[in-house]
């Protein structure tokens, strides 16, 4: 619910971390979406083709699941939120799988 974001029936998360004490909270996943709701996911969004330069997803670097340079197909989408929140989406294909990456962070 932080995220803003709703995936609908269909949706899986596959994993999850969040970091968080109060200051600087964080939260990473990664969610896999069916094919066929990509297209309907993707225009709740104003998602841009990714020209080879992902957004900075540093915040799960070091996570073993955590590869959003590996999906092709890439598309994403940055925001800043009210309160000093910042949601980042990327989308694409993970071999025959449409996966979601998602950070958001408050500071």
């Amino acid at each position: 619910k932080i995220t803003g974001l709703t995936f609908r029936d269909g949706a899986e998360g596959m994993e999850y971390a969040y970091f968080g004490s109060g200051i600087d909270d964080a939260l990473v996943a990664k969610i896999r979406i069916p094919d066929w709701k990509k297209e309907e996911f993707m225009t709740n969004l104003p998602f841009t083709p990714d020209d080879g330069t992902v957004p900075c997803l540093i915040i799960g670097h070091g996570l073993p699941w955590w590869k959003p340079q590996a999906l092709t197909e890439r598309s994403a989408v940055e925001y800043q939120l009210p309160n000093v929140q910042y949601l980042k989406v990327i989308i694409g294909h993970e071999g025959d799988e449409v996966i979601v990456y998602v950070t958001w962070h408050c500071t």
